[in-house]
């Protein structure tokens, strides 16, 4: 039986660390005052991307820049009911989209397909590669995305438990 110890260890499968990551930055967001107010607080994903625009570096490094353009070439599908059966579809933003806009955007879809559990609809996916890949890439992004803006990274670094 595992206890409340067990639990709260950091995992270490990609997907674990993904949602461990994706949480954090949500939070960093929200307690920066990065809100966006529908019928329940959120994060605000495209005013953080905004505001860190201009000091954004797709370059910044050979891997991010390998992470930047894997996201850019092989964005992640969008679910989509097509005759009344679960279907993956391309759903490309605008060309004239900024980058960092489109990558806040794909990392949200990819913590939505692989959070809501939809992801395989007959089994395994036929794809794990390019899916372990998106997540491998969006961890890296969002990491370095969470070091640009001070506030954001104070947040992100702050211990979550002791």
């Amino acid at each position: 039986m595992k206890t409340i110890t067990d639990c709260l260890k950091v995992k270490k499968t990609y997907a674990e660390q993904f949602f461990y990551i994706f949480s954090r930055s949500e939070y960093a967001l929200k307690a920066s005052g990065f809100l966006e107010n529908k019928d329940y607080v959120s994060a605000n994903w495209q005013k953080f991307a905004k505001k860190i625009r201009p000091d954004f570096n797709e370059n910044k490094s050979d891997a991010f820049k390998q992470a930047v353009e894997y996201i850019k070439k092989s964005p992640p599908k969008k679910q989509a009911i097509v005759d009344g059966h679960l279907e993956w579809q391309d759903f490309p933003l605008d060309k004239n989209t900024p980058t960092i806009h489109f990558l806040v955007t794909m990392i949200c879809r990819i913590r939505n397909n692989l959070f809501h559990g939809g992801k395989f609809e007959h089994g395994s996916s036929k794809e794990i590669s390019r899916d372990t890949k998106l997540i491998k890439h969006s961890i890296l992004i969002l990491c370095e995305l969470m070091e640009i803006d001070d506030k954001v990274k104070h947040y992100f670094h702050q211990p979550l438990y002791e």
